[in-house]
């Protein structure tokens, strides 16, 4: 869809106002703003635009709003390349220091990229996969709960309580756990193949396999988390601060982006090493309808793996700083995690 400059200044004058309060915008502003143009033709051009769909009259004499289609325009055609305002980039530098001090980076990350752009805020971190499984223990509450936990040579702990249908002894706890540990200590997670560990596992517990059965499962899905990308999320008070936006579905949004795989795909669709936009009316979400999704990813290890830093927020945000600003603090953030690796 191609639009004449004055119609591109209108639509960006309308944009960028509404962004600002929310409020219709009326030819007489407008005039003001772009000068050298009559009120008529302003309200002919604006007539135009409702006609494509990039701008909508809530009532009769009100002036015109964006619609979805024309914040769509507006962010991937007349946006342009947007730069961090220094107050930004000043309050992003004071805080990566203070996030690498952090023992879990990701989780400071994520609360801070809340703060600053209050969104709700996930940023991800792809697997080492050259990371070993160090250790496994069991600790027994009841003959039918016990905690599996699984810790890797970079310090992740991972747990997972069990309730058992059948009474584990404590005979068939150790064989399990002597078993366990023999086979997978020092094993890389991009190794790690769950069929036929569980196999190697269960053929050597002889009597006690039957009631180890479960513990094998369990295991099995601890080392899959912890060779999948981590996640963190942050700012969940921030979508209710949304207007008009009720606390259910603030919870669902929240929801959504706790599914890692769905996430995933979402990051990975809107971003590269410059930070893009998803509109929620183009994930097939329909609790993002009224939402925006910005990402940048950053890259790990030399380049070879990638993290994404992301925001969700209202349709209705500040693109123009927004987009710079998770593009500054992803660039950062792989920065910081480069250099501790």
């Amino acid at each position: 869809m191609d639009l004449t400059p004055r119609k591109q200044d209108i639509l960006s004058s309308i944009v960028n106002i509404y962004i600002e309060n929310g409020e219709p915008v009326g030819s007489k502003l407008l005039c003001e703003i772009i000068g050298n143009v009559s009120s008529a033709t302003i309200r002919n051009e604006m007539s135009d635009l409702v006609i494509m769909g990039l701008l909508d009259q809530p009532h009769t004499s009100a002036g015109r709003v964006p619609t979805a289609a024309g914040l769509h325009y507006y962010v991937r055609n007349l946006l342009g390349k947007c730069t961090i305002n220094p107050s930004d980039k000043y309050l992003i530098d004071s805080i990566l220091p203070i996030i690498a001090s952090k023992d879990n980076m990701l989780e400071a990350a994520a609360g801070a990229l809340a703060e600053i752009t209050h969104c709700a805020s996930l940023i991800t971190s792809e697997a080492d996969h050259s990371t070993r499984i160090h250790t496994v223990e069991l600790v027994p509450i009841s003959t039918r709960t016990v905690v599996l936990i699984l810790i890797t040579s970079a310090g992740n702990v991972i747990s997972k309580k069990l309730h058992l249908k059948e009474a584990l002894t404590e005979e068939g706890a150790a064989s399990f756990i002597k078993e366990a540990k023999a086979l997978l200590s020092g094993t890389e997670l991009l190794a790690f193949n769950g069929s036929q560990t569980g196999k190697r596992i269960m053929s050597v517990l002889g009597e006690y396999a039957y009631e180890a059965a479960p513990l094998v499962s369990a295991l099995n899905a601890l080392i899959n988390e912890a060779g999948s990308a981590e996640m963190k999320l942050n700012g969940q008070s921030n979508l209710m601060c949304y207007g008009g936006m009720s606390p259910i579905t603030a919870r669902e949004i929240f929801d959504l982006m706790s599914r890692r795989q769905t996430m995933m795909k979402l990051l990975d669709d809107c971003s590269s090493d410059h930070a893009g936009v998803i509109f929620g009316d183009e994930t097939g979400y329909s609790v993002l309808g009224s939402s925006s999704i910005i990402a940048a990813r950053y890259r790990l290890g030399g380049g070879t793996h990638f993290g994404y830093v992301g925001i969700i927020g209202p349709r209705r945000m500040n693109y123009e700083r927004m987009i710079p600003c998770v593009e500054y603090f992803a660039r950062g953030l792989g920065a910081i995690m480069n250099g501790r690796e």
